[in-house]
């Protein structure tokens, strides 16, 4: 897989870039969870630190590359909304630009690479929605142009470093998707190719040690939250096979093309095509392991990227193989089509009950956009028919936020957490059931009858209490315990022996 040697026609790619906007723009969404990392940002622009409640340093974000980058933007227009929408756009036409203008191989390929990443529900889905895919997207794009150019050499490895770094700041499990191309990369194991990603790789370890020092835990509390203790593996890896099915009833596009593209390049696409298919089915694989997610087709976004882009990339194909890719692209569009719920049918009234028997949820997976998009949809948003500050959750935190101040009003439980507490502002403390931004809950196990995603957690009787009286009530002993080693670890001076000596206790 070369480089081309006549890259495609600006022409060409400009259109095709315009056609995915149009696609992804009919879709462009916030969900709640993106207003998660909005409450670290708004903390971070307003002088709080990086911390979800203000009062406390817990990562809440599995994603710090994503939060870094929207933090500088927002301190600029204080707005979330809008902000958001417009980076992730600007995100999506630079991964189509570097597909078409730099990896397509031909015109047909371009065919094949619009009407699949069109036709893609969960690609076009999360796109936009505020979360960290639309990021990772364009750093898988680019490491793979960069590994396909004279990829073993020492300057290249260091670039590869980098994004690397940047991809495992957007997702943790994204290092299965690309370790494959990496260990060709290393081959055979020589000290300057190691000296020279470890140098492009010091931001994620810089940050790791940051994590370390500030958080007091190598992992965000996230992680803590969506693998708790109690739940074992085999019901884990169950539900992830029940998160594909899922995703295949919503959106059969996207396991499709990660099949068949899958199967293609491990044929067809010689050692770099073994590699990139490897990296997808274990990103797959460890999709399954974690259980998949509540959310239709998210984690699989990357995956779908990486086929879709080394499909598209592939040199030599013969004249019966462009009619085969042309051919591919117009059933990819006619099923993309029919499908509903697509970009392509969607609307600003597009919304759970826009057709009959059409399912919301399965599994416990659900069409998070179908959900999100009456409230929170950009069309309706432009239109004046709806505003993310009407949302429901979004008017409870303002309501709160406008109570008087006092200690019975500083403290609120809820489970939905995201618009509710980005618009409840920093003087609220929020207790989150689902402990994603609870870091005494997080390490409790879920009730019996959890989702994936949402391990709601049984709140002990005097948790609230205690952190309306800023003191720890809980009359379980080692519930008691763990409360206060989570108070050294979030609330204490940085720099001290005690914390420290716990936080090496924890790496153990």
């Amino acid at each position: 897989m070369p480089a081309p040697d006549r890259p495609i026609a600006w022409p060409i790619v400009l259109g095709a870039v315009g056609v995915l906007l149009i696609v992804i723009i009919r879709a462009a969404w916030l969900c709640d969870d993106a207003y998660i990392t909005l409450r670290t940002v708004d903390n971070f622009v307003n002088g709080f630190g990086l911390r979800w409640n203000a009062i406390e340093r817990v990562q809440t974000f599995t994603h710090p590359a994503w939060m870094l980058f929207v933090a500088p933007f927002y301190a600029i227009t204080r707005e979330a909304y809008f902000t958001v929408i417009t980076l992730q756009l600007a995100l999506a036409a630079l991964t189509f630009g570097l597909c078409f203008r730099v990896l397509a191989s031909s015109v047909p390929a371009v065919a094949v690479g619009v009407a699949a990443l069109g036709s893609s529900r969960a690609f076009v889905d999360f796109s936009t929605s505020g979360l960290e895919n639309g990021l990772a997207h364009a750093l898988l794009v680019v490491f793979l142009v960069i590994w396909l150019r004279d990829r073993a050499r020492a300057g290249r490895l260091a670039w590869l470093g980098v994004v690397s770094a940047g991809l495992m700041m957007c997702r943790l499990d994204l290092a299965a998707l690309i370790a494959p191309l990496l260990w060709v990369s290393f081959r055979p194991l020589k000290r300057e190719r190691i000296q020279s990603f470890a140098v492009g790789f010091a931001p994620f370890i810089v940050w790791e040690l940051f994590s370390l020092l500030y958080y007091g835990q190598l992992v965000p509390n996230t992680a803590l939250a969506k693998l708790p203790p109690g739940v074992p593996a085999g019901e884990l890896a169950v539900q992830g096979l029940r998160y594909l099915a899922a995703t295949w009833h919503f959106d059969s596009v996207t396991p499709l093309v990660v099949m068949v593209f899958t199967v293609v390049l491990a044929s067809l696409g010689g050692t770099p095509g073994r590699a990139i298919a490897t990296g997808v089915v274990l990103h797959v694989l460890s999709t399954v392991m974690v259980g998949g997610d509540f959310m239709s087709g998210r984690f699989l976004t990357p995956a779908f990227v990486m086929a879709v882009a080394g499909l598209i990339s592939m040199r030599g194909v013969p004249r019966a193989g462009n009619v085969l890719l042309t051919a591919g692209a117009v059933i990819l569009l006619v099923v993309g089509a029919f499908e509903p719920g697509t970009a392509l049918r969607t609307t600003a009234d597009f919304r759970p009950s826009e057709e009959p028997g059409i399912e919301f949820a399965r599994h416990g997976v659900t069409d998070e956009r179908r959900f999100y998009y009456p409230t929170l949809g950009l069309l309706p948003v432009l239109q004046g028919r709806a505003s993310p500050r009407e949302h429901p959750w979004a008017v409870a935190g303002l309501a709160i936020r406008a109570e008087p101040d006092g200690p019975e009003h500083r403290v609120r439980t809820a489970s939905n957490v995201g618009l509710f507490g980005y618009f409840a502002g920093p003087g609220v403390y929020v207790i989150d059931r689902n402990a994603l931004t609870d870091p005494f809950l997080a390490r409790l196990p879920p009730k019996p009858d959890w989702r994936v995603g949402h391990y709601e957690r049984a709140v002990p009787a005097e948790y609230e209490a205690s952190r309306r009286a800023d003191r720890n009530l809980i009359a379980d002993p080692d519930l008691h315990r763990i409360y206060d080693d989570i108070e050294r670890l979030s609330r204490a001076d940085i720099l001290t022996g005690e914390r420290f000596a716990l936080i090496l206790r924890s790496l153990w």
